[in-house]
């Protein structure tokens, strides 16, 4: 009687040379979309933040502000930003992830305490050193945040 049980060894090497040939295929796509992520990422956390600044803003009835660091070198690579309350106590502070720049700041100064623009209206940039792709967010002088 013959143990026909397990695999032989030409099905395992069939097997890790389709697994070889399947990775060889994926990598270039995983490379091309993970920046790509990183900067949608990044700039949803962004419009999240400020929504949550804001938020702050009219429910505590002060005003929130919002300090951007700009990126350095070419490309330009990193950058920061800091939103406080009207005590000076952080709502949030979030440095980019690896690849993403905050290439633009001009920004006003925050919300004030009905969830108003508390200066001009304004746009913070998001770039990424491997791909073309931006993403722009405005505050409007009602208050309101977009994501383009």
């Amino acid at each position: 009687m013959k143990n026909t049980k397990g695999f032989t060894l030409i099905e395992v090497i069939v097997v890790v040379a389709l697994i070889g040939i399947m990775t060889t295929i994926a990598i270039p796509t995983i490379s091309h979309w993970l920046p790509n992520y990183r900067l949608k990422g990044a700039a949803r956390n962004l419009y999240s933040n400020m929504q949550k600044a804001r938020t702050i803003a009219a429910k505590t009835n002060s005003t929130a502000t919002m300090d951007f660091t700009a990126g350095v070198g070419t490309p330009c690579e990193g950058g920061s930003y800091v939103f406080t309350d009207e005590s000076g106590n952080s709502i949030a502070a979030v440095t980019v992830d690896k690849g993403v720049c905050i290439s633009s700041t001009a920004f006003p100064a925050g919300f004030a305490s009905d969830a108003t623009a508390s200066g001009t209206v304004g746009t913070v940039v998001l770039t990424h050193i491997k791909i073309s792709k931006t993403y722009s967010l405005t505050q409007t002088i009602a208050g309101g945040v977009s994501l383009r």
